[in-house]
């Protein structure tokens, strides 16, 4: 067990491209948590950090724990605030073209044990 959290990490990493030849990383990702740090890397190779935060989506049915080949849909929202948009022309550049200008980004999320969907960013990251 970790000494900063209350698990393991997963060692679950999903990588894939967005439009406009952006890439999207997360590591570790854990889908029970609500925050999932990402990587955002541009065109030209800058990492910027990068916040995913979500929430369950209603169930009707029980579900074993983890993720499997069933999707789990999770609602919430792209963070880019931490990577300072506003002071990147770059990274200002993806908000204003993949985001609507919002460095907050309302997205649902489909997660698998080999996938993670991200339908508002029109990508599918897969399992490294």
């Amino acid at each position: 067990m970790s000494a900063r959290t209350l698990v393991d990490p997963t060692g679950i990493t999903f990588r894939g491209g967005l439009p406009g030849g952006w890439t999207l990383r997360f590591d570790d990702f854990d889908w029970a948590q609500t925050k999932h740090p990402a990587t955002l890397t541009s065109p030209t190779g800058h990492d910027y950090p990068v916040q995913l935060y979500t929430t369950d989506g209603l169930r009707l049915l029980p579900r074993a724990a983890g993720l499997d080949d069933n999707p789990r849909e999770l609602e919430g929202a792209l963070d880019v605030r931490e990577a300072n948009p506003a002071d990147d022309p770059e990274l200002a550049g993806f908000v204003n073209a993949q985001l609507s200008g919002r460095p907050v980004y309302e997205v649902t999320v489909q997660a698998t044990r080999s996938q993670l969907a991200v339908a508002a960013l029109a990508t599918t990251l897969t399992r490294d």
